[in-house]
């Protein structure tokens, strides 16, 4: 995601930066609800539900890139893969 955010539009990236963060809540959560339904069995079911809101909850708020994700010009222009002589 670093190496490409300059090429990609307003839209890939507002799309490309919500699947990140969906990954980086989803990811970790459901691996605590399967093992707390593991240790606990189906009492522990509801953990597993959680992390579905969470998920949408996080992807509404976080919605500007980290610097430390896409690098140092997160807030920069999109680019073009063309050189300058193309027109």
């Amino acid at each position: 995601m670093r190496r490409a955010w300059g090429y990609l539009d307003e839209q890939q990236r507002r799309d490309t930066w919500r699947a990140f963060i969906a990954g980086v809540i989803a990811i970790p959560g459901f691996i605590v609800a399967l093992v707390s339904i593991g240790m606990y069995g189906t009492q522990a079911f509801p953990v597993f539900l959680v992390v579905i809101p969470v998920v949408a909850v996080a992807v509404r708020v976080l919605r500007r890139p980290w610097p430390l994700v896409v690098g140092p010009h997160a807030g920069m222009a999109p680019g073009t893969l063309a050189s300058a002589e193309v027109s």
